[in-house]
């Protein structure tokens, strides 16, 4: 829809799982309610970055890119929980939002880690974005069950050394917990259905990875280069399916069953 610059509205289905994220360039002419631009239930942009506060209308599913850049005084944000999918740099240089036990929010969403080496994630958070602890000392971090996704690079090159991702979360970032050289034993939950590209990359540590989701999420590849000397346990019911799925059948062998 790049240039449609007459489109004033469109109806996207509920089945939409992704918008790119130039999908709707140039669309001058689209809706505008309380300061900020949608094409349908796909949020693009803060237009009024004067606003301290801004609520998101209920039914958005989507935040893009850069939505709120350059929205300086925002102090305070509503995300309704019909909203699926947040840009990583949806919030790039909103310096005032609320810090929280070592962390920046916006609404619902945890952006970054501001200092510090024990944290502690606010109970009713639903997206950790991307980088939010890209490099910090923290040995280990509760992920509340209110979580359903974890952005690219979100844990990467942190001291974990033990992660359990909880049921609720449905999709784990690119490099999510990439370089993260002390990891032993990760946990990931039955409900996640999509695992980014080299995902646990170079983490040479990690001994045993117990993966709940009777289907196997897919996947490109979640080692990169360097393959650890770990198992992989998956419900016994779903190892043959594990097995022959494009991403885990490369590590066939590393493969096993067990209760859950």
């Amino acid at each position: 829809f790049e240039n449609c610059i007459s489109l004033t509205d469109i109806s996207l289905p509920d089945n939409i799982e992704f918008v790119a994220p130039d999908a709707f360039n140039g669309c001058v002419s689209l809706r505008v309610e309380g300061g900020i631009m949608y094409a349908g239930n796909y949020l693009i942009e803060a237009v009024d970055k004067s606003r301290y506060s801004y609520y998101i209308e209920s039914g958005t599913r989507f935040i893009g890119p850069l939505a709120f850049q350059g929205c300086t005084y925002m102090s305070e944000i509503s995300i309704p929980s019909s909203v699926i999918q947040i840009a990583d740099n949806a919030f790039k240089g909103c310096e005032n939002l609320p810090i929280y036990n070592g962390a920046m929010y916006a609404g619902n969403c945890l952006i970054t880690a501001i200092d510090g080496t024990s944290y502690h994630i606010e109970p009713y958070t639903r997206f950790i974005l991307g980088g939010a602890f890209y490099g910090y000392n923290i040995a280990n971090i509760k992920i509340p069950d209110s979580i359903i996704s974890i952005g690219d690079s979100a844990f990467q090159e942190s001291s974990l050394n033990y992660i359990h991702i909880p049921d609720s979360v449905a999709t784990i970032g690119n490099s999510a917990f990439a370089d993260c050289k002390l990891l032993k034993i990760a946990i990931i939950g039955s409900s996640v259905t999509s695992i980014g590209d080299n995902a646990f990359a170079n983490c040479n540590s990690l001994k045993e990875i117990y993966c709940k989701a009777k289907t196997p999420p897919t996947i490109e590849e979640i080692f990169g280069d360097t393959i650890p000397e770990c198992k992989i346990v998956v419900p016994y019911s779903s190892v043959e399916a594990y097995k022959n799925a494009n991403g885990w059948k490369e590590h066939a062998d590393k493969i096993v069953g067990g209760e859950f």
